[in-house]
């Protein structure tokens, strides 16, 4: 940043007048003084009987960081705050049934890194971020004698056929199924070919 004094040089009891300018993602933090002890107030001190050097100090500044409070179907991690340049992580956490979609930042979209987190460069102003999660779809196994499509979505369901059958007779049967690596089996009455 910059600092000026008005005016620059001044007899002893003239009023001085400080302005300090911040760089962008810089922020102004305090005056200090070459002797130490010369007081300023609201950017303004009383010129002594000799020389003064004012110095402008300055720090990063920390810009916010809001995750989007309308995520469904999982949740998004971030920090608080984050600093001009910084790189920040991003956690999405998909729930149960549930991939990550898209992660964005104020809606621009970011790229997965290898272990499924998103990092970006934090710019000078505060930023929203979001993510979507949409339904995962498994690959299904069915056993011999049951017939079906070989994936399935996430809550969606699921209809197979059973053979042989054979109409109106109504008869109890196991279905064992293979849902994304899960095996589970049901029993169920039914008096048509097919099972859900």
């Amino acid at each position: 940043g910059s600092a000026s004094a008005n005016p620059t040089s001044a007899t002893a009891g003239t009023e001085i007048t400080l302005t300090a300018t911040a760089k962008t993602g810089y922020e102004f933090k305090e005056w200090t003084t070459t002797p130490a002890n010369l007081t300023i107030e609201n950017n303004k001190f009383t010129m002594p009987d000799h020389a003064v050097t004012v110095k402008a100090n300055f720090q990063k500044r920390n810009y916010s960081i809001t995750v989007d409070n309308t995520i469904t179907n999982g949740k998004l991690e971030a920090p608080a705050t984050a600093q001009m340049g910084d790189t920040v992580t991003l956690t999405p956490t998909p729930a149960v049934g549930y991939k990550v979609a898209s992660v964005t930042m104020n809606g621009t979209p970011l790229t997965a890194n290898a272990d499924g987190k998103y990092t970006f460069t934090m710019p000078a102003k505060d930023v929203t971020v979001s993510a979507t999660f949409g339904k995962q779809t498994f690959n299904v196994t069915l056993n011999k004698g049951l017939s079906g499509n070989p994936t399935a979505t996430y809550g969606d369901a699921y209809t197979g056929t059973i053979a042989p059958y054979y109409p109106g007779n109504e008869y109890t049967y196991d279905v064992t199924y293979t849902v994304g690596g899960s095996t589970e089996q049901k029993t169920a009455t039914r008096k048509g070919a097919n099972f859900t």
